[in-house]
């Protein structure tokens, strides 16, 4: 069962499991220069991928949405048909439940000492990622037959086998299975149990275990997602909602404070931090009601990502009006938090997070845990600027990727663009009117624009 989180119970909404977190502070910087990134999929640059259809805007963009599992699965040949009528590059396809059990498998449960099946699920998926890799090779099978192409396949299967989902009996029988001595040697404790928050003599246990079992989840996803949609679709890229990859040299930490970082994964191509606001960890001294300060929260654990390694990240931002649980204040900083994200995480490219208002809701009424057109036009009207500050250039690399503190007066983020350019975006705390960076060899004094709360730097 998914672990809900107060944004979600705030919201109602089960999308994520987990909401990403920040690295521990230290100055601000614009930071090292980590190799240049792959291309990645053919996307179009400067475009948001929208969970819902968010109407005829140019640079947001709904996905096709599929269903695979269910009695009501899509039609493969319908769906040939429809996709090919959206320009490449534009080939999204939403697959929510491609992944669906792989982790319950009945085949998939522990054993006892001498080999007899429990009835208690275990931490060796196979038979469950077979299933669901057969499932999909026959819907893609007809869907490449009948002209279909993807350039982007975006999962969001939530399922794991985190610390908190676990309970006691079932960590038990993963402790007494024959295979489970080799997870404890990677773990490095004999007992399952110790994960247990309540019973962990050491504080890094509970993330060691998530970190290992991220791990496994990673790899059933890709033998059941990835492995399938590349035999008919070589070229094309493939996430999965907040799966990616933090080092443990790079740890983050999560919205309550809880350390988090993966061993192995992603399951796909590219990664896919979700960064929706409404962090409060307590070990950070911090007003967590200052939309800055959950700006310099999300941009602390794309760079986490970035330090990581060079796997392209697609992110998942919120819409603009999100402020009960999460969001970035519903005002200019919102745009901030988008810009810095994009620039931390190095691509030209970002889920939007966008339920809608259910149709009894009356026109014009506004429920902050649901979306309106204007947070799509928002939206729309910062990719255009973004693309417009860059030249239309894709953006390759990240250059800001060390920590922010909490305390910082201003925030720079910069990124490489395809040309070697380097797009910069400075952003100023509430109360501040200029800051100074390095730039090459000198100090460059920035004002702050009137009205305004960031201002761009682009540098040949």
């Amino acid at each position: 069962m998914p672990l809900r989180l107060p944004f979600l119970v705030a919201l109602g909404l089960t999308l994520s499991t987990v909401l990403p977190g920040a690295a521990t502070p230290a100055a601000a910087t614009p930071g090292s220069q980590p190799a240049t990134r792959p291309a990645g999929s053919a996307l179009e640059p400067y475009t948001a991928l929208a969970l819902n259809f968010p109407g005829p805007l140019p640079n947001v963009k709904g996905m096709y949405p599929v269903t695979l599992a269910g009695p009501q699965s899509t039609n493969p040949g319908i769906a040939a048909k429809e996709i090919t009528r959206l320009a490449p590059g534009l080939r999204v396809v939403l697959a929510g439940d491609v992944a669906q059990g792989i982790l319950d498998h009945p085949d998939d449960v522990c054993m006892t000492a001498n080999g007899q099946p429990t009835t208690l699920q275990g931490v060796w998926p196979n038979a469950g990622p077979l299933a669901a890799a057969q499932r999909f090779d026959t819907w893609l099978k007809q869907f490449a037959a009948a002209g279909g192409s993807i350039d982007l396949l975006v999962v969001s299967a939530e399922e794991d086998l985190a610390i908190w989902n676990m309970a006691e009996d079932r960590l038990t029988a993963i402790t007494e299975d024959p295979r489970f001595p080799k997870v404890a040697k990677a773990l490095g404790f004999a007992d399952a149990r110790q994960a247990m928050l309540q019973r962990s003599p050491k504080a890094g246990e509970p993330a060691r275990w998530n970190a290992l079992m991220s791990g496994v989840v990673s790899a059933a996803r890709r033998k059941a997602v990835l492995e399938p949609l590349h035999r008919y679709f070589p070229a094309a890229a493939m996430c999965n909602f907040n799966d990616l990859r933090i080092d443990e040299a790079h740890v983050a930490m999560g919205v309550l404070g809880q350390p988090w970082y993966t061993v192995g994964g992603p399951a796909g191509t590219h990664q896919s931090p979700a960064l929706f606001g409404g962090a409060a960890p307590p070990q950070i001294e911090a007003d967590w009601s200052r939309p800055y300060v959950q700006m310099i929260f999300a941009v602390n654990f794309v760079r986490c990502v970035s330090r990581s390694s060079n796997v392209p990240q697609i992110p998942w931002v919120p819409f603009k009006g999100l402020t009960v649980g999460g969001g970035f204040g519903g005002g200019d900083m919102y745009e901030e938090a988008v810009t810095h994200i994009m620039l931390s995480g190095g691509t030209t490219n970002v889920f939007f997070f966008n339920p809608l208002q259910p149709k009894e809701i009356p026109p014009g009424a506004k429920v902050p845990r649901f979306s309106t057109p204007a947070d799509a036009e928002a939206l729309n009207s910062l990719m255009r600027e973004v693309r417009r500050e860059a030249g239309g250039k894709r953006i390759v690399a990240p250059v800001s990727v060390d920590p922010v503190r909490y305390d910082a007066r201003f925030v720079v983020s910069a990124a490489r663009l395809e040309d070697g350019s380097t797009l910069c975006r400075i952003t100023f705390a509430e109360t501040e009117g200029t800051a100074q960076i390095r730039v090459g060899g000198e100090v460059v004094k920035v004002d702050r624009p009137l009205g305004r709360t960031g201002v761009w730097m682009r540098i040949p």
